[in-house]
């Protein structure tokens, strides 16, 4: 969506440069947030799916015991 707006505005006019540039400032920004509250995400599932495969184990070992 970016794209298309800069592609519509005159970047080399003097009115508009300063507003281009801080609106792709604002734009790196974001995309670098959003890249960074990716990878925390990304950590947080990890880290729950190891909870889960270590809860499935714990329980399998409570049955296996309680066979015994």
């Amino acid at each position: 969506m970016l794209q298309r707006i800069l592609n519509a505005i005159d970047q080399q006019s003097e009115q508009y440069r300063e507003a281009v540039l801080q609106v792709k400032k604002a734009h790196l920004k974001c995309v670098s947030l959003v890249n960074q509250e990716q990878g925390v995400l990304k950590q947080q599932i990890d880290h729950n799916l190891s909870l889960k495969m270590r809860d499935k184990a714990y329980a399998q070992t409570q049955v296996r015991a309680k066979e015994s």
